[in-house]
C-alpha cells in the first residue's frame, strides 16, 4: 500500500508540484497528501477490480505516462536550473513532454513484421508460423486485434502461436475474440502472467476453445513436421525442467513456447527454438534498463549451442499507450530444411 502511495505522489503529483514551484505557487501539504491518497485508491480500483470505466482508465494510464516522463524532465530541469533561467524551463518542460507523448503514442500504433529464418536437418519440410505475444486486450481495444488479424491474413502462414498476455483485464468480453475465427489456421496459446491475474481465470481460459484457441499449457503436440511444447506461466515456479526430463525424445525440430524468457538458457537442452515475450523490450525507455536488470535476455534473438531464443517486444502495449525505444511486432518464422 505504501509503495502505491509513493508512486501516486511521485508519478502523478511531484512533477506538477515542481512545475508550479517555478511560478512560486505552492500546494499545501495536506492537499498533496489527499491527492496522493485518492490517486492510490483509483489505481487500486482499476488494476485490482473489474472496473473498466474509461475516465478511470484514462486517469490511471495517461497519468502514469505523463508522470513518468514528467518526472524525468523535472529531474533534468532541476539539475540544469542553476545554469538556465526559470523562464526557459517553464517553456521547455511542457513542450518536451508533449513531444515525447505524441511520438510515443504514434510509435505505439505501429506494428512491424519481424522475419526470422531457421534451417536444420531436423526440419523435414518447409513451415511458416507467426508468433504473437502480449496483445494486452483490456489495455488495448479490440480494434488492435482486428489490425493484427488483417496483417496475419496477409501472410501465407500455417499456424498462429500466441505467447501469453492476450488479455489483461477482467472486464474484457471474451466474445470479442470471435474475430479470431477469421483466421483460417490453427491457433496455439500459452498463458502469461496477466491471464493468471484475471477474475475467474480458469473458467475464462477454458472458454478460449470456443474461439478457436487451443491452450497448450504443459502439453506437447506434433504438426507441420515439428514438435511444439507449451508451458503456462503458472508452471514456472513449479520446476518445469523436471517435466522436460521425463519427456520422450524426438527427432523433430522442437519449438518451446513460454511467456517469460527466464527459463533460458536451461531450456536450450530441450528445444531448438524457444519463443517468449513478457518484457515488451522495456516498452518505455529508460524503463528498459530496469527490465534488463531482471531479464538478462530481454529482447531479440539469442543463441546457446545449437538452440535459439527469440524474445518478442510484443504486439500490444500494457498501461500507457506509448512506445519509446521499442516497437510492437509480429514475428514471421520460416523453418527451412537443411
Amino acid at each position: 500500500m505504501m509503495v502505491v502511495f509513493g508512486l501516486s505522489y511521485g508519478l502523478y503529483l511531484w512533477p506538477m508540484v515542481y512545475y508550479l514551484g517555478l511560478f512560486s505557487i505552492s500546494i499545501p501539504f495536506i492537499y498533496q497528501m489527499a491527492f496522493s491518497f485518492f490517486t492510490m485508491i483509483f489505481i487500486i480500483l482499476y488494476l485490482q477490480t473489474s472496473l473498466t470505466y474509461w475516465p478511470l482508465k484514462l486517469f490511471v494510464y495517461f497519468g502514469m505516462a505523463v508522470g513518468f516522463y514528467g518526472g524525468i524532465i523535472s529531474g533534468i530541469c532541476l539539475l540544469i536550473n542553476p545554469f538556465v533561467s526559470s523562464e526557459i524551463i517553464i517553456v521547455l518542460m511542457p513542450v518536451s513532454l508533449c513531444l515525447i507523448l505524441v511520438y510515443g503514442y504514434v510509435n505505439s500504433r505501429q506494428i512491424l513484421i519481424r522475419t526470422l529464418s531457421f534451417t536444420s536437418k531436423k526440419i523435414t519440410r518447409s513451415c511458416r508460423l507467426i508468433f504473437m505475444s502480449d496483445v494486452h486486450l483490456g489495455s488495448e481495444s479490440v480494434q488492435r486485434l482486428h489490425r493484427l488479424i488483417n496483417k496475419i491474413n496477409g501472410l501465407n502462414v500455417q499456424a498462429l502461436l500466441i505467447g501469453g498476455d492476450l488479455i489483461d483485464s477482467s472486464g474484457f468480453d471474451l466474445s470479442e475474440l470471435s474475430c479470431l475465427k477469421n483466421l483460417k489456421m490453427p491457433i496455439y496459446f500459452v498463458t502469461g502472467n496477466h491471464e493468471r491475474y484475471l477474475k475467474d481465470s480458469a473458467k475464462k481460459m477454458n472458454e478460449l476453445i470456443h474461439y478457436g484457441i487451443q491452450r497448450i499449457d504443459q502439453k506437447t503436440l506434433e504438426n507441420f513436421g515439428i514438435r511444439l511444447i507449451g508451458i503456462g506461466d503458472h508452471a514456472l515456479k513449479n520446476q518445469p525442467l523436471d517435466w522436460f526430463k521425463n519427456m520422450p525424445k524426438s527427432s523433430l525440430f522442437t519449438i518451446l513456447m513460454v511467456h517469460q524468457p527466464s527459463l533460458w538458457p536451461k531450456a536450450a537442452d530441450f528445444c531448438d527454438l524457444m519463443l517468449s515475450g513478457h518484457t515488451h523490450a522495456g516498452q518505455m525507455a529508460p524503463f528498459h534498463w530496469l527490465v534488463q536488470l531482471q531479464f538478462k535476455f530481454y529482447r531479440g534473438l539469442y543463441q546457446w549451442n545449437q538452440s535459439w531464443l527469440y524474445v518478442s517486444s510484443g504486439a500490444g502495449n500494457w498501461g500507457p499507450q506509448l512506445r519509446i525505444g521499442s516497437t510492437c511486432e509480429l514475428v514471421d518464422i520460416h523453418l527451412i530444411p537443411e
